[in-house]
């Protein structure tokens, strides 16, 4: 690896023979640490990530090694999509909750159309913590599956109330861009109630009556 660093024609052969003790010792973490970083070293991104990701497989101990070498990806280009991917997983392996939700917010601004990607991976996790299921509420408003962010919303405001005001935030934009959402004002009747809002409440339910047609 250090005459690799000194000599690029020493590449070829220090990866071939790191590769071999790869092969031949499949819980060898030192020598995909070794390979990983080479690749890194050449600027080859991809297969530098592949292989820490490898790392995390054999053993998970390596979490803290792993997390330092992804940065040093990032560092290098911070707009490579893959490694904001893993190292939001890892933070979610870790019940990191609250570093995840940072890795995908910052994803999320570079690669919007990364979106979709980032519910998929929060799916199984998101009802573990109260901020990752206000987080994919949001994104799922955001990419137009308004049903779904406001059944989300429902629920975390059945188990989290002090989250209401956030809530009620996100429905406003939600009736903003669409008027005649009836679950919308419905759910917002529920909190204003809740909130001893009584007003508000019966505005709200007064407008769900209009949208709902009556038998």
């Amino acid at each position: 690896i250090d005459a690799q660093e000194k000599e690029p024609a020493f590449r070829e052969p220090a990866i071939s023979e790191v590769k071999k003790i790869c092969n031949e010792e499949p819980q060898d973490v030192g020598a995909r640490k070794g390979l990983a970083q080479i690749y890194l070293n050449y600027n080859n991104l991809e297969d530098a990530l592949y292989t820490t990701e490898e790392i995390f497989q054999i053993d998970k101990n390596e979490i803290p090694w792993i997390k330092g070498f992804v940065m040093q990806i990032l560092s290098k280009n911070p707009n490579h999509i893959p490694s904001y991917h893993f190292l939001g997983k890892l933070f979610l392996y870790e019940e990191n909750f609250n570093n995840a939700i940072e890795v995908f917010k910052k994803l999320r601004d570079i690669a919007p159309q990364e979106t979709l990607n980032i519910i998929e991976t929060l799916k199984s996790d998101f009802e573990k913590s109260p901020e990752l299921t206000y987080f994919i509420g949001v994104l799922y408003k955001e990419t137009g599956e308004v049903n779904r962010a406001l059944a989300i919303f429902k629920k975390l405001f059945e188990k989290k109330p002090d989250f209401v005001d956030k809530i009620i935030n996100q429905i406003r934009e939600i009736t903003i861009k669409n008027e005649k959402v009836a679950s919308a004002y419905l759910l917002l009747a529920d909190i204003y109630a809740f909130k001893k809002d009584y007003e508000q409440a019966i505005e709200s339910l007064n407008i769900t009556k209009k949208l709902i047609p009556q038998k």
